[in-house]
């Protein structure tokens, strides 16, 4: 137990550094992490992933609600486009939480690790969308935010790594970008928790540990 608290401190510390320091989602961190914990504890593979997963969640919970106060401060939050993105972003988190406890590890395992590799080549390639002023309607905002929702549940992440470039395609300057992708992750966190914590009481390996 003491490896495990010591050993989820030190993931927290990276996390929040690196998020510091170059704007990384504590996810990207937080979930390969938490599964070298858990693996090293002799978890399943199939707990590890989905532990890891769901708690990177639950922390995003906590992280969201200083980053959506800190932008609502500064007054960049479009709180017309939030209202209009969350609620099926959240459906999205819903659904994707049941389809990753649905999935194979090894199917699991492929998005986790697709996704990180996307995300790193972005960081590294310091990949930038170009705004642009595609209209985006209330159909395509809801089609957006449940694949964003959807991806974002599946591999543990406040959804920013996707939710940013969508906004920026759309014409949103980068500073409005990241206060709604803030804001946005709120639900995020909030819904894939509350799923995975449902679907936890029927895994008895879950409710043991």
């Amino acid at each position: 137990m003491l490896f495990i608290v010591l050993s989820c401190c030190l993931i927290g510390l990276v996390a929040g550094l690196l998020a510091g320091l170059f704007g990384i989602g504590g996810g990207l961190i937080i979930v390969p992490g938490l599964v070298m914990v858990f693996s090293a504890q002799h978890f399943s593979e199939s707990s590890s992933l989905i532990q890891a997963v769901a708690t990177s969640l639950a922390t995003i919970v906590l992280t969201a609600l200083s980053s959506v106060y800190a932008h609502h401060r500064l007054g960049t939050v479009l709180w017309f486009k939030v209202w209009r993105l969350a609620p099926m972003i959240m459906l999205g988190a819903g659904v994707g939480a049941v389809v990753a406890e649905q999935l194979p590890v090894i199917w699991l395992r492929l998005v986790i690790v697709v996704f990180l590799v996307y995300a790193g080549l972005q960081l590294v390639l310091s990949v930038k969308v170009q705004p642009d002023v595609k209209q985006q309607s209330v159909w395509l905002d809801g089609l957006a935010a449940s694949v964003i929702g959807l991806l974002s549940a599946i591999v543990g992440i406040g959804g920013g790594t996707l939710t940013v470039p969508y906004l920026v395609y759309g014409g949103f300057e980068m500073r409005q970008a990241v206060a709604v992708s803030s804001a946005c992750g709120l639900p995020i966190a909030i819904a894939g928790t509350v799923s995975y914590a449902l679907l936890g009481l029927k895994r008895p390996e879950f409710t043991r540990l």
